[in-house]
């Protein structure tokens, strides 16, 4: 008997690569060798199971590697401004990002002062992994609130089925009394940087 070249052929999972390329092998009659292989997991690979084949003529195997679950959110806001006239209705946009490799079903929940009314344009979505969207916020200012003041929101993202995993972001406004009591002039927060 001759020595025997044989050439392993790999099948892996869509966008998986070894870390080095595969080279034939010689055997000799009678032994044997072990193919020892790396490979890079890609970082948008759903949490689940994926089966790796290895084929040398009509012989072949196969192992399964475990993708184990990250669960991550991501919650910033985008646009919020800073002055905002009594009797006027203000719009807040957030993006919220899924960041972990399993689908989310998300609740993106608002406290506000009971006097604010607002609307937002989503409450309960769901997001695949590394997928976000904006969320808009459109708060109500009274026409009524005596004296210029500030209105803070407290937003909240949080994944079903999970008390844990939830992130939160505050924002204030400055709202502005479009007729002070007692007094004829409005006071703007603003600054002046001089050079």
């Amino acid at each position: 008997s001759e020595t025997a070249t044989v050439n392993p052929t790999l099948t892996l999972p869509p966008g998986w690569r070894t870390m080095s390329p595969i080279f034939p092998m010689d055997l000799p009659p009678g032994e044997s060798d072990i193919l020892l292989v790396g490979f890079i997991v890609p970082g948008d690979a759903r949490a689940g199971s994926y089966r790796i084949s290895c084929t040398i003529g009509d012989a072949g195997a196969f192992i399964s590697i475990i993708v184990p679950v990250e669960r991550a959110l991501d919650l910033r806001e985008v646009s919020v401004p800073q002055n905002v006239l009594s009797g006027d209705s203000y719009e807040s946009t957030f993006a919220v990002q899924n960041n972990g490799n399993v689908d989310e079903t998300l609740s993106f929940s608002v406290e506000s002062r009971s006097e604010y009314t607002f609307t937002q344009d989503a409450t309960d979505f769901s997001l695949e992994p590394g997928s976000s969207r904006l969320i808009t916020l459109v708060v109500t200012v009274p026409e009524d609130i005596g004296q210029s003041t500030r209105h803070s929101v407290h937003v909240t993202l949080q994944a079903a089925g999970s008390d844990d995993l939830k992130t939160e972001v505050r924002t204030s406004v400055n709202l502005i009394a479009r007729t002070p009591p007692g007094n004829i002039w409005h006071r703007l927060p603003v600054s002046i940087n001089g050079s």
